[in-house]
C-alpha cells in the first residue's frame, strides 16, 4: 500500500514467489471506479486486515487471471454479493 488509506483506480499483483501477502490492518483502501484489483500471479496470494472498497455506486471488482489463488480476507464493501468461487477465496 502506498501511504495511509489510499485510493487506487486499480491493483495489480503479480506474485514472484509462493507464500506472499499484503496486509491492510489500519488502512482502507478505497477504489475510484468500477474497478480493483487485477491478479495475475502463477503462486496463491492473500489480502488480510483493513478495508477494501469502492465509491459511491461503484463496485469493486476482481480479475482473477492467474494460475495461483488469490484470497482476500479483508474487508471488502461493495455492490453486490460477495463472492467465493474457483480460485478466488473471500474470507471476512
Amino acid at each position: 500500500t502506498s501511504g495511509t488509506n489510499p485510493s487506487y483506480n486499480a491493483v495489480r499483483i503479480d506474485t514472484t514467489g509462493p507464500g506472499e501477502s499484503l496486509d491492510l490492518t489500519g488502512n482502507t483502501v478505497t477504489f475510484s471506479q468500477d474497478s480493483g484489483i487485477l491478479f495475475a500471479g502463477a503462486n496463491n496470494y492473500t489480502v488480510t486486515g483493513g478495508t477494501i472498497q469502492g465509491t459511491g455506486t461503484n463496485d469493486v471488482v476482481i480479475h482473477q487471471y492467474g494460475a495461483g489463488t488469490l484470497t482476500l480476507s479483508s474487508t471488502v464493501l461493495t455492490v453486490g454479493t460477495p463472492v467465493t468461487d474457483g480460485a478466488l477465496i473471500k474470507t471476512g
